[in-house]
């Protein structure tokens, strides 16, 4: 079974999305899945519409707090009952489409594939400071680790599930994803970059705080 997570604070013109542009794609797979959503103690109507979503293979997690989206992840990975874990953008800004290929090279023999932006054939279909900022850490990343991975810090990805529960993971805020790739190499896991393209969301605003991110890096 695939397990999708999708962390989401204050993402009520996005949940409603799901129904019509992610369950099509994981339908398409024709194998078993779920989708978690981890309400990470939304204040608008993202309860709501992840529970008026028609999918029933959709499910709902709630944070009574907001508790950052290292806890959102962490209790993501806790509840997904799939032998593969994909990482979802509450946004949509990767097309859901790319989930196929990211699973498809996971059964290849990866225990993680990354959707990169800044893969040598990735795109990035807008730019801002965040941007920028974003590439700064990845590079950050590259040169402390001596690794080539692309994306440190993407969260959007597909993993093997028992490779990734066995970690013990403590990062609380954005910093998740480069905690789990960093800890994922440390036990020589094959991880895989296939390029994507980013795109601007369309609903709602941006929750990192650029100046924690950095520092938490």
């Amino acid at each position: 079974m695939i397990s999708v997570v999708i962390p989401a604070y204050n993402e009520e013109g996005n949940i409603k999305r799901i129904d019509s542009e992610l369950t099509p794609v994981l339908k398409k797979l024709r194998e078993d899945y779920e989708i978690i959503i981890i309400n990470d103690g939304s204040t608008d109507k993202t309860e709501e519409e992840a529970r008026d979503l028609k999918d029933k293979n959709a499910r709902l997690v709630n944070h009574y707090r907001n508790m950052n989206l290292g806890m959102a992840v962490r209790t993501g990975i806790k509840e997904a009952r799939g032998d593969i874990i994909v990482m979802y953008e509450a946004d949509f800004t990767w097309n859901p489409e790319y989930i196929k290929e990211l699973i498809s090279e996971l059964k290849k023999g990866y225990d993680c594939v990354i959707g990169s932006h800044y893969h040598k054939e990735g795109k990035i279909s807008y730019y801002n400071y965040r941007i920028f900022l974003s590439q700064a850490v990845n590079k950050m990343y590259q040169f402390v680790l001596g690794e080539k991975i692309s994306a440190m810090s993407s969260l959007f990805r597909a993993y093997r599930t028992d490779e990734i529960k066995k970690l013990n993971l403590t990062t609380t805020g954005f910093n998740i994803n480069a905690e789990i790739l960093i800890k994922l190499l440390r036990n020589n896991a094959k991880v895989k970059e296939v390029p994507v393209t980013l795109t601007k969301r369309k609903f709602g605003k941006s929750k990192i705080s650029v100046p924690k991110a950095i520092l938490n890096h």
